[in-house]
């Protein structure tokens, strides 16, 4: 169900981009691609730095291509409240590059961070999906061997341990024994998503877990 609804959704605007011209979903500069040059230059050049985590820390590490704080942080939200999805194939040639230019590719499974299914069929999609539809061209096989199989409450509003409590146990993990896997999401915060994601994989047997994001709302990764 939750399927075709990101269906229609993407049916829906390539329909209307036939009928009305394109605009720059950021600014809304008429006649341009989902993201306008100007908007580019204003998002800056993407950092292609792996930043190894501490020992003991589940997620082994992280890359971050841009601040939240930037424009990118303005794609993120565009596309995942106001369901600008055409933003994502922009956005994940940039992850796709840097899978390139970091040599990424070595990992087993790339796999976006699950939403809950009563909340992916309100938004209709997860943007995190969207957003590895471009790595498929890598040499990473892009597999559902993570779910989220209790639903949670939005992290934005919670302190530190409230974060914790409320992630645990959230995420089931399967077939992944002895991988090396590369997780990815849209935006990096507190970043207890992402280790959630990487301890539930590593239960399940991971060998290695490394985190791929658009953007990040820290300086660093939190160790």
């Amino acid at each position: 169900m939750s399927a075709a609804k990101s269906s229609w959704i993407r049916f829906s605007e390539r329909f209307l981009s036939a009928i009305y011209p394109p605009t720059c979903a950021l600014c809304g500069l008429d006649g341009t691609a989902a993201i306008c040059e100007k908007c580019w230059e204003e998002i800056g050049s993407p950092v292609f730095e792996v930043q190894r985590h501490a020992q003991g820390d589940p997620l082994d590490f992280s890359v971050c291509l841009y601040h939240y704080g930037s424009r990118a942080g303005q794609a993120v939200r565009e596309l995942k409240f106001h369901r600008k999805t055409s933003l994502a194939p922009m956005m994940a040639k940039e992850l796709a590059r840097a899978v390139d230019r970091l040599s990424l590719d070595d990992a087993d499974f790339v796999a976006p961070v699950p939403l809950h299914w009563r909340r992916r069929a309100i938004r209709g999609f997860n943007q995190s999906e969207l957003l590895c539809e471009a790595l498929d061209a890598q040499k990473v096989r892009r597999e559902a061997i993570l779910i989220r199989h209790r639903h949670t409450k939005p992290q934005a509003n919670l302190d530190y341990d409230d974060r914790m409590r409320n992630l645990s146990g959230a995420f089931t993990a399967f077939n992944c024994e002895g991988a090396r896997v590369l997780l990815v999401d849209d935006v990096l915060t507190s970043g207890q998503t992402a280790r959630e994601c990487a301890r539930t994989l590593k239960s399940a047997g991971a060998r290695e877990v490394g985190g791929l994001f658009w953007c990040s709302s820290l300086n660093r990764v939190q160790s």
